[in-house]
C-alpha cells in the first residue's frame, strides 16, 4: 500500500513540477519582452522620440513625456521598433526587427504615412530584415549597414538598389552615418571607420583606432560627434564599443588621428542607441532604463527626461524584474518538486522490490569481511590523510609568500619567480598522488585495515540489483571491488561467483559462473610482479591484482583490499568448499541471451545523454548525465547556434570546436555507461 501511495504522489508531484515548469517559462517570456528603451531620433526642435517595447514615446525637449503611441497598432505589424532614423523630408523612420520594410511616421503624431521596401540583390536578400541601423544622406540616399552581411548597401529614395561594397572589406558592420554628402561606416571586429565615396561605395579612407580596452573593443553604433576639439583635431565620430557578446560597452568620441576620449561613466553599461540632441550626447542605456546625458567634454551631464518619463521607465524595469524573480522562483520550486516526485518514485520502486533488498541484506550477513561503523570508516580514512593535509597546511602560507614577484624580479630572478608557486605547487600535487597511493596499498595489505578498505564492497551487497540475482538459499561467502575503468565487484557465494558491472549509481549482473567453473583464481601482490606491474598497480591505487580464469573467460583487476582478495582466491581453489544442493540455474553464457534492446538504449544516450539510463530505468544516473548537458545547451550551445544562424557576431572557431567536443564528451560517456551497464543476465 505504502509503494502505491508513494507512486500516486510521485506522479501527482510530476504534473506539479510540469505545471510550475510552464508558468516559469509564460513568466520568462514576459519578462523577455519587456527589453525597456531602444532607439531614438531627434527632431529640429530637439524633441525626441524613444521606441519602448511596444510603443513610440515622445519627449520634449526638456524630457518631458508629451505622447505614447502603440507601435505595433501604427505599423501594424507585430514586431517591436529597433532603430529610429530621421529622413530629410522631416519624417521619422523605424524599422521592425525581422521586417524588411521601412516604416515612414508623420513626426508630430507617429502615425504611418509610408512603407518602403529596399530592392536588395540576391546575395544580400537574406539580411534585409536583420540590417543594423540605416541613415539618409541630405539628398535622401538610404544607406544600410548589414550586420552579419559584412557589406554596406546603398539605395536612392525609392528603394531601388545603386550599389554596395566590395567584398571582404568589412568583417561585420554596425554603425554608419552621413557627414555631409560623404558616407562613414565602422569596421565592427577590424576596429576601423572607414569612408566610403557615395557614388562607387569603395573605400576613401581606412582609420584605425588606436585607443583600446581589455572588456571593450568592438565597434557598435555611431554618429557624427558635436564633441569639443582636443589638441587641435576635431572630434570625428562618437562610436559605442562593446564588449565580447555586443552588450556591454562604453562611448568614445574618435578623432581624426584614430585616438579617443571615453565618455565618462559610460564604461560597463548597455548602450543601444545615442545621438546628439541641443549640444548633449544622449544615449540609452538598456541596464539602467535611462537616457544617459554627457557633455560635449565627456563628462557626464545626469538624465534626459524629466520625473514622469523617469518614473514610467523605471516602471517597466520593476515589472521586468517582477516577471524574472517569478520565473526564477517557479524553476525552482518546479525542480525541487520534480526532485522530490523522482525520490518518491525510486523509494516506490525500491519498495516494489523489497523482497530482492530482504534477501540482498540476509545474504551480506554471511560475508567474510568484518564490518565497521561509518564513524570508524571515516576516522580511519581520516587517519590516513593526516599527512596529506599537514603538508598541505604547511604549504599552503609559503605559496602566498612567493605571489610577489615584482620583489623576485628587482633582485634578477625573473624565471625563479615566475616558476617557484608553480613547481611548487607541482611538488605538492605529487605528493600527494604518491601519498594517496602508498597509503592504500600500505592499509590494503593489512588484516587490521579490511574492514575499512572493503566497506565499499559490503555496501553493494545492500543494493535490490544483487539481491534480486541470488537463488533461492544462495549466502554471500565474500565480496571484492575491482577498482578502475570499468569498475566491477565480485561476488563469493557457496555455488557460484558473481561479477557485477558498477555506475557511481548501480550495480548489473555483468557475468555468472559456477565455482566448479573456476579454473584458476590468483592474488598477485607487488613484490611478485615486474616493474612494470607495480608501477600499474601503483598508478591504479592498488594493493594488488585478482585474476579468475573460467576456461576461455577471465575477469581480472586491482583490488584496495588484497586481504579480502587472497581470501576469496584461495576460497576459490578450495573444491570441498562448494555447497551442495544448488538448485536449477541457467547458467548458460551471457553472451546467448543478451538482448538486443540495449543497442537503442546506447544510441539514445549518445544522442541525448541520461535518455538511455532513463530508459534502462536508471533514474538517478539518468539525471547526473541529463542536467549537465541539459545545462550546457542552454547555456552555451544553443545561443551559440543563434549567434551563428544570423549571422549576429563573429563566432571563433575554437568556441564551436569546444562547444561540440563537450558534447561529444557527454554523448560517449553516456553512450559507453549504458552499453558496460547493459543487463545481459538474468
Amino acid at each position: 500500500m505504502k509503494a502505491i501511495a508513494s507512486k500516486h504522489l510521485a506522479v501527482a508531484g510530476l504534473a506539479v513540477a510540469i505545471a510550475l515548469l510552464a508558468l516559469a517559462l509564460w513568466c520568462g517570456d514576459r519578462a523577455s519582452r519587456i527589453q525597456g528603451p531602444s532607439a531614438l531620433a531627434v527632431l529640429p526642435d530637439q524633441s525626441v522620440w524613444l521606441s519602448v517595447d511596444d510603443e513610440l514615446w515622445r519627449l520634449g525637449a526638456d524630457g518631458r513625456l508629451l505622447d505614447r503611441v502603440d507601435s505595433m497598432g501604427a505599423l501594424g505589424t507585430p514586431g517591436l521598433v529597433g532603430n529610429l532614423a530621421r529622413h530629410p523630408s522631416g519624417a521619422v523612420v523605424a524599422a521592425v526587427r525581422d521586417d524588411p520594410r521601412l516604416f515612414f511616421l508623420d513626426p508630430a503624431t507617429g502615425r504611418l504615412q509610408r512603407t518602403l521596401l529596399p530592392q536588395w540583390p540576391a546575395d544580400l536578400a537574406q539580411h534585409a530584415a536583420r540590417a543594423i541601423s540605416y541613415a539618409f544622406s541630405p539628398a535622401g540616399l538610404l544607406a544600410v549597414a548589414t550586420g552579419g552581411g559584412h557589406a554596406v548597401a546603398l539605395f536612392d529614395g525609392e528603394g531601388r538598389f545603386l550599389a554596395r561594397t566590395q567584398p571582404d572589406l568589412y568583417r561585420f558592420t554596425n554603425g554608419l552615418w552621413w557627414q555631409g554628402e560623404a558616407l562613414w561606416t565602422t569596421n565592427t571586429n577590424r576596429f576601423q571607420l572607414i569612408e566610403l565615396d557615395p557614388r562607387s561605395m569603395a573605400p576613401v579612407q581606412t582609420l584605425r583606432l588606436r585607443g583600446g580596452h581589455s572588456t571593450a573593443v568592438y565597434l557598435g553604433m555611431a554618429t557624427p560627434s558635436q564633441g569639443q576639439a582636443r589638441d587641435g583635431l576635431q572630434a570625428l565620430a562618437s562610436v559605442v564599443r562593446f564588449a565580447n557578446g555586443m552588450t556591454v560597452g562604453r562611448v568614445v568620441d574618435v578623432f581624426a588621428d584614430g585616438s579617443e576620449r571615453e565618455f565618462t561613466g559610460s564604461d560597463g553599461t548597455e548602450p543601444r542607441d545615442l545621438t546628439w540632441a541641443g549640444g548633449k550626447l544622449l544615449v540609452v542605456d538598456g541596464a539602467s532604463y535611462r537616457v544617459l546625458r554627457f557633455g560635449a567634454d565627456g563628462a557626464r551631464a545626469g538624465e534626459f527626461g524629466d520625473a514622469g518619463t523617469a518614473a514610467a521607465l523605471l516602471q517597466r524595469k520593476a515589472l521586468k524584474l517582477r516577471y524574472g524573480r517569478l520565473h526564477n522562483g517557479l524553476l525552482a520550486g518546479g525542480v525541487l518538486v520534480f526532485l522530490a516526485a523522482l525520490v518518491l518514485a525510486v523509494r516506490a520502486e525500491r519498495g516494489a522490490q523489497a523482497g530482492a533488498r530482504q534477501r540482498a541484506e540476509l545474504a551480506s550477513l554471511g560475508a567474510a569481511t568484518p564490518a565497521a561503523g561509518p564513524w570508524s570508516v571515516a576516522g580511519r580514512w581520516l587517519l590516513l590523510a593526516a599527512p596529506v593535509l599537514l603538508l598541505v597546511a604547511w604549504t599552503f602560507p609559503w605559496l602566498l609568500r612567493l605571489r610577489p614577484w615584482p620583489s623576485w624580479l628587482a633582485a634578477g630572478l625573473a624565471p625563479l619567480g615566475l616558476w617557484a608557486p608553480v613547481a611548487v605547487a607541482a611538488f605538492v600535487l605529487v605528493a600527494i598522488l604518491l601519498w594517496q597511493r602508498l597509503a592504500f596499498a600500505w592499509a590494503g595489505a593489512r588484516p587490521g585495515w579490511e574492514a575499512v578498505v572493503n566497506a565499499a564492497a559490503l555496501r553493494l551487497l545492500r543494493r535490490a540489483q544483487v539481491g534480486e540475482q541470488l537463488l533461492e538459499g544462495e549466502q554471500v561467502q565474500d565480496t571484492v571491488l575491482l577498482i578502475g575503468l570499468p569498475a566491477r565487484a565480485v561476488v563469493l557465494t557457496q555455488w557460484r561467483l558473481l561479477v557485477f558491472a558498477l555506475s557511481a549509481t548501480d550495480c548489473v549482473l555483468e557475468r555468472a559462473a559456477a565455482r566448479a567453473d573456476v579454473t584458476a583464481a590468483q592474488a598477485a601482490t607487488a613484490g611478485e610482479m615486474n616493474w612494470m606491474g607495480r608501477l600499474r598497480l601503483l598508478l591504479n591505487s592498488g594493493a594488488g591484482v585478482l585474476r579468475l580464469e573460467m576456461g576461455a573467460a577471465a575477469v581480472a583487476g586491482y583490488v584496495i583490499s588484497l586481504v579480502t582478495a587472497q581470501r576469496m582466491a584461495a576460497a576459490m581453489r578450495d573444491r570441498s568448499a562448494i555447497a551442495p544442493g544448488m538448485p536449477p540455474w541457467q547458467g548458460a553464457p551471457a553472451q546467448a541471451r543478451r538482448r538486443i534492446a540495449w543497442a537503442w538504449a546506447v544510441l539514445a544516450s549518445a544522442l541525448v545523454p541520461g535518455l538511455g539510463q532513463w530508459m534502462q530505468r536508471r533514474r538517478t544516473m539518468a539525471l547526473l548525465l541529463f542536467l549537465p548537458w541539459a545545462g550546457w545547451l542552454l547555456q552555451v550551445s544553443l545561443p551559440l547556434a543563434w549567434t551563428l544562424a544570423g549571422p549576429r557576431a563573429e563566432v571563433g572557431v575554437g568556441s564551436v570546436l569546444s562547444a561540440l567536443q563537450i558534447h561529444l564528451l557527454l554523448g560517449v560517456v553516456a553512450a559507453w555507461d549504458a552499453w558496460r551497464m547493459r543487463k545481459r543476465a538474468g
